[in-house]
This record gives C-alpha cells, sequence and structure tokens, in this order.
C-alpha cells in the first residue's frame, strides 16, 4: 500500500475518494485552505479549546474538517499537521493560490473561504477571544509582487524538500473547467464574471512554473483543457468539482509515476495519458457542447427578432382616427 499526505484543494484529495484506489494507495494527512505564502509568518495564536468553544457556541455551520483546517491555517500550523505522520509521497497542488484573503488590523493575511465565510467565522472568534479584527474582508489571490511571490514559494519549497525528497514530491495543476455537466445530462458554460476564472488560472500558473523549478526533478502532473466539472459531484457545484474522468485521468498518472519509470519515459507516459484524456473528453462532450451552443444562438436570434419588432412597432406611425 502506499501512502500519500497532501497539501492542495479537495481536487487532489478526489483523486483517491473518487476512484476505486483504496486498495493501491491511501491517504494519511490532508488538508486545505491554507496559504503557502504565509506559512512561515506569525500565526493569530489561538488555544483550540477556545476556538472550538467558540464555534460550538455559536452553532457555526462548519464541519469539524474544515473547522481543523481553518484553525490550522490561522496559527500556521499547515505543515505540522501534514508532517506529523510520514508518507511514501506528498501530492502538492498550486490550486491553493487561487484564494481570496482576509486581511486583520494587525496586517495578517488568512485565506478566505467559500462566500466569506471564514471571515464571518473569523469576526464571531473576533469578539469571543478578543483577536484583532478584520480590516479588509476580500484581498485578491494575486496581490503580491512578483518578486515577493518568488520569495515565499522559495521558502515553501525549501520546507518541503526538507521533508521530502523531489522523487517523493508530486507538483499537480488543477485548472477551473470551464463546463458544467447538469443533471440531466446536458452541459453550460459557468459564469466568468470580470475574468474571475482565467484571473485565477493565469495565478496558478504563475505560481505552479515558480513552484517547479524551485522543486527540480519533482514529479509533475498537469491539468486537462478539455476537463468538464459535474452539477452531481457530493461537495456541490464548483469548478473544480469534476466529472469521473477527471480524477480517473489524476489516478492514471499516479500510477505512472509510482512505476518508477525513468524520468524521460515517465515524463512521455504522462503526456500520452494527457492527450488520451483530453480526447476522451472532447469527444464525450463536443455534441454536448454543441446543442447547447445552437441552443444559445437560438434564444439570441429570438430576443433580437424580438427587440427588432418591439422597435418597429414603436416606429410605426399611429393611423388611428
Amino acid at each position: 500500500m502506499i501512502s500519500f499526505n497532501i497539501l492542495g484543494v479537495c481536487t487532489s484529495r478526489d483523486i483517491f475518494s473518487r476512484t476505486n484506489s483504496k486498495d493501491k494507495y491511501t491517504v494519511n494527512k490532508y488538508t486545505l485552505g491554507f496559504s503557502p505564502f504565509f506559512i512561515f509568518d506569525e500565526g493569530a495564536g489561538i488555544d483550540p479549546k477556545a476556538y472550538y468553544d467558540a464555534a460550538d457556541k455559536h452553532k457555526l455551520p462548519y464541519s469539524n474538517f474544515m473547522k481543523r483546517a481553518f484553525l490550522l491555517e490561522l496559527n500556521r500550523q499547515a505543515i505540522d499537521f501534514i508532517y506529523s505522520q510520514k508518507s511514501d509521497y506528498l501530492l502538492l497542488d498550486s490550486t491553493v493560490f487561487r484564494f481570496t484573503y482576509f486581511k486583520t488590523a494587525d496586517n495578517k493575511y488568512f485565506v478566505n473561504g467559500i462566500k466569506n465565510q471564514r471571515t464571518e467565522f473569523y469576526k464571531v472568534l473576533a469578539r469571543e477571544l478578543k483577536l484583532p479584527p478584520v480590516a479588509d474582508p476580500c484581498v485578491p489571490c494575486d496581490f503580491l509582487e512578483d518578486d515577493e511571490i518568488s520569495r515565499r514559494l522559495k521558502n515553501y519549497a525549501q520546507k518541503i524538500l526538507s521533508m521530502y525528497e523531489p522523487s517523493k514530491i508530486i507538483l499537480i495543476r488543477h485548472h477551473n473547467a470551464r463546463l458544467l455537466k447538469m443533471l440531466n445530462g446536458g452541459v453550460r458554460f459557468f459564469k466568468n464574471e470580470d475574468g474571475k476564472l482565467d484571473r485565477e488560472d493565469n495565478f496558478i500558473d504563475l505560481c505552479f512554473n515558480k513552484l517547479k523549478n524551485e522543486l527540480p526533478g519533482c514529479h509533475v502532473i498537469n491539468n486537462l483543457d478539455n476537463a468538464v466539472s459535474d452539477a452531481a459531484h457530493p461537495l456541490g457545484i464548483s469548478p473544480l468539482h469534476f466529472t469521473y474522468g477527471y480524477y480517473k485521468y489524476c489516478l492514471d498518472c499516479i500510477d505512472a509515476i509510482t512505476e518508477g519509470l525513468s524520468a524521460k519515459d515517465e515524463a512521455a507516459k504522462l503526456e500520452r495519458i494527457r492527450i488520451k484524456w483530453n480526447h476522451q473528453y472532447a469527444f464525450t462532450y463536443f455534441a454536448k457542447l454543441q446543442h447547447y451552443a445552437q441552443t444559445l444562438n437560438n434564444k439570441l436570434a429570438q430576443a433580437e427578432e424580438l427587440s427588432k419588432s418591439s422597435l418597429d412597432s414603436a416606429d410605426a406611425p399611429d393611423w388611428r382616427p
């Protein structure tokens, strides 16, 4: 049985939980919602018992896993938690860099949650535990200067390399899906308001490339270009909650990595796997996308015709006596 620890987003954990891999692989430790940029900065120094007491008192709707992950982020203990139980491999992803932050009055930055849930949780903690209040509830993921990004990623990589040798590190890149498979089998586009998904993916790529350079000799799994997310995913709708094929693609890559091939042969095999699954997604969803695009065109044409008819009616002379 080959063991993994995971520092990443839920997509990386789903590689194992959403596939039939329990006979080959096991996950020892996993956490999400932490920032590699600030992991070596001073934390909030929160007493765990006081933290959980405050959460219970206010009946906050968070699972124990999510509570623990947030506490690890607040106290900057994500890496300590992961390394508390050793594993054969460490799975890192660069998608952790896509999250926004909230900033506290003492100039600390913490990873925000979905729909600012963590910010609201922290406000409760600030009142209960006399912590510095929130100064800015939403700081963009890419607010740091490039040289500061490089410096902090170098520190993160050096810490990782002190824990695992490069041959035991797998760096993976997940991009936001642009298509969502609906419950009826059709597809829809995700909203990309103000280019939000593009901005996140661009920053994921920037950090991925920098981190890869700081981890020479590590294994690399690239994203699929044609991946589709799944409305039936048990964690809900998200551009990072994919259909089964995406997780099977990642698992196929992990199977290849754990074979112990030469670097050249491994890279070639990983690329063949990537091409295979990109084609699989394209062949599976192209017709559905084509149908969806035609439906949108028809609706647009109908709307334009209705608008034109309204304008023609408004411009016509009034022949009433």
